[in-house]
């Protein structure tokens, strides 16, 4: 072989070479440097991402602390319907107070369509002179409890009149209580 063929022949090997390891070597080696820094661009949209959905958290956890004595009496307008005692308790307590004798009370757990909530009723039934019945059912609307009276009917003992000193009225009350 002449000189200038193996010059030829080197430089077209030399050539080869070169393509060989831009294709196998230099080119993988870019690619993995462009998938790490598109993984890397990911990584740091996750990490603003999550840093604003942390100053978020802060944001509401402020709030929350300070409507939290709001949220807490609002919470006590329901009654707690797996043990409503407090709530039996509020009548006869105030069923006492008014001199008025609450003869029954029975509950029923129920939610409609109509109703936002799910509630009790409480039907009562009430002795007592007439306006210590409207006493008993004006501290029972301004309870502290979310509360609905959808029935009232009274009538007198016997339904007539008596000529008798007692002044004895009976009444009927349906209460439709808020439980949470």
């Amino acid at each position: 072989m002449k000189s200038l063929q193996k010059i030829y022949l080197s430089l077209f090997c030399l050539v080869i070479i070169v393509v060989l390891s831009v294709v196998f070597l230099i080119y993988p080696f870019f690619n993995q440097v462009r998938n790490s820094s598109q993984e890397l661009v990911l990584e740091k949209s996750r990490l603003n991402a999550l840093s604003f959905e942390k100053e978020n958290f802060k944001n509401i956890e402020a709030v929350y602390k300070n409507y939290q004595g709001d949220l807490d009496k609002i919470d006590k307008l329901f009654v707690d319907s797996s043990f409503p005692v407090d709530f039996i308790s509020f009548l006869e307590k105030n069923a006492s107070s008014s001199n008025v004798n609450l003869v029954k009370s029975s509950s029923l757990n129920k939610k409609s369509d109509e109703d936002p909530w799910p509630n009790m009723t409480f039907n009562l039934s009430l002795s007592g002179s007439f306006p210590n019945i409207l006493k008993f059912i004006e501290r029972i609307e301004s309870a502290p409890y979310l509360i609905e009276i959808t029935d009232f009917s009274t009538n007198k003992a016997g339904g007539q009149e008596l000529k008798t000193s007692t002044n004895e009225n009976f009444a009927s009350v349906i209460l439709k209580v808020y439980i949470k």
